[in-house]
């Protein structure tokens, strides 16, 4: 690199060495994170505009400074991310008006396309993921047995089924499933693809009953074993296999439950070592503290809520526009606000709620059923039961005792609106003798019916983020 500088300051024009300087700092600038590693991304790229300028037709500075473009994109996780990916897409562009045939150049454009939707909601997504689909495809058709490629065309597929439901769903994660498996036979040693076909079982244990989805979630976990033994700090795997303990952990109880917890917060702590700055694994890790503080009073729960807060507003740092944290980060605030009275609460619970409009805005569904429960607790009875009504479209509407345990749905819980939401049967009334026409009346009157016993505190609806990303 030093012998390169040299040359280019006796030379500042000389294509080869600009070419092979910008070589070096992307390749550089891929061992290193945040800022000095975007710091040499934007040397990088200099390197390659200054070849441009000296040959305007040169494909290789065209294909170098796009490549840098997608880095970039993919070390951000803001808006400035899209204007990356989309100048790299132009660069691409050029490079094919210069050499039409130019290898690799399907598959770049399709990576930048994939990650734009991975950043994207709404119905952009979908056109995203189409055309991210047919440059995956022509990479197959130059090159079929492309593993890359068919690992990529296989997330398009995952995350189409993410956006579908039912049969629909299901047909776009087989064939998502197919792709990772065809990865797998040219290269089975592929940590990717290994950890791809786990978000499969991940996805799949999501709309299932406890039984199947027990079992689904232990083949996610053998997944994520099998691609750590190949990659030890393979990111993705970490946060599959942490995932999925933790979505194990709600199907049981006791010891063996805080076991699995356990477990999954070893993993947590090991990939922020791996990657401090990585938002879905402070994420997660929030999550997992913010359970052990529900399970906790006092001073001990007020710790733990501080450190999951701490966490999630790490996360949004990096990812102001992450649904999930933002739930999760209003959740906390909302568990806060239990311990404080009057006033006190005002200002934590007005803090929740702006967290989930935001998380509702970017993610529709994302943040419903903490906005019910933080419309009960402000005694909103017509604002809680439409917010619970969202979570119902969306699917996302909690097991009916979770809902009936929920201490802050006690304000709803006589309703009748709220006992059909949980489908609870209604016990009969008791009746006077029907010796006159009012009593009869009476007795039908919602007025009349029978409160629902209170319950003991519910069992924890957090989550932590779905399938990892490529950032």
């Amino acid at each position: 690199a030093e012998k390169l500088q040299i040359a280019l300051q006796a030379f500042p024009d000389r294509i080869e060495a600009l070419l092979a300087m910008g070589q070096a700092l992307l390749v550089y600038a891929r061992s290193k994170t945040g800022e000095e590693g975007g710091r040499m991304l934007a040397l990088s790229a200099e390197k390659f505009e200054n070849a441009v300028r000296v040959d305007p037709n040169l494909a290789e500075a065209y294909m170098g400074w796009a490549d840098v473009l997608l880095e970039r994109g993919q070390s951000k996780s803001d808006h400035k991310a899209d204007d990356f990916f989309y100048e790299a897409i132009d660069k691409f562009k050029k490079v094919l008006e210069i050499q039409p045939n130019a290898a690799l150049i399907p598959f770049r454009w399709g990576m930048c396309l994939l990650s734009l939707a991975e950043r994207k909601t709404g119905e952009a997504v979908s056109q995203l993921l189409n055309d991210a689909a047919e440059k995956f495809q022509a990479t197959l058709n130059q090159d079929p047995k492309n593993y890359d490629a068919l690992n990529k065309l296989g997330d398009v597929y995952f995350n189409l089924g993410q956006s579908k439901k039912g049969l629909e769903a299901e047909a776009l994660l087989s064939k998502a499933s197919e792709k990772y498996k065809e990865a797998l036979k040219i290269n089975p040693k592929n940590a990717e693809a290994l950890t791809n076909c786990g978000s499969i079982f991940f996805q799949m244990a999501q709309a299932k009953k406890s039984g199947e989805a027990e079992s689904l979630l232990r083949q996610t976990i053998q997944q994520g074993k099998q691609a750590l033994e190949i990659q030890p700090d393979f990111l993705d795997a970490m946060m599959l296999c942490g995932n999925s303990l933790f979505q194990l952990a709600r199907l049981k109880s006791g010891s063996e439950s805080e076991d699995l917890i356990q477990k999954a917060e070893k993993i947590y702590q090991k990939a922020l070592k791996v990657q401090p700055n990585d938002y879905r694994a402070l994420t997660n890790w929030g999550a997992i503290v913010l359970k052990k503080a529900k399970g906790l009073a006092g001073e001990q729960a007020e710790k733990l809520l501080t450190q999951a807060a701490n966490s999630f507003q790490e996360a949004l740092e990096i990812k102001e526009e992450f649904a999930e944290a933002l739930n999760l980060m209003a959740d906390t605030l909302i568990e806060q606000a239990k311990s404080k009275r009057g006033i006190n609460a005002h200002p934590l619970l007005a803090e929740a709620k702006g967290k989930l409009q935001k998380a509702e805005e970017l993610q529709p569904g994302v943040g419903a059923f903490n906005m019910a429960r933080l419309m009960a607790q402000l005694a909103n009875e017509s604002s809680c039961r439409e917010w619970l009504g969202k979570c119902r479209d969306h699917g996302t509407l909690p097991d009916p005792k979770e809902l009936i345990n929920d201490i802050l749905f006690q304000s709803v819980r006589d309703s009748k609106w709220f006992k059909t939401m949980v489908s609870l049967p209604e016990e009969p009334e008791k009746t006077e003798p029907q010796s006159a026409p009012q009593d009869q009346e009476k007795a039908q009157s919602p007025a009349g019916e029978k409160a629902v016993p209170a319950a003991p505190p519910k069992k924890d609806q957090e989550k932590p983020a779905k399938k990892p990303k490529k950032d």
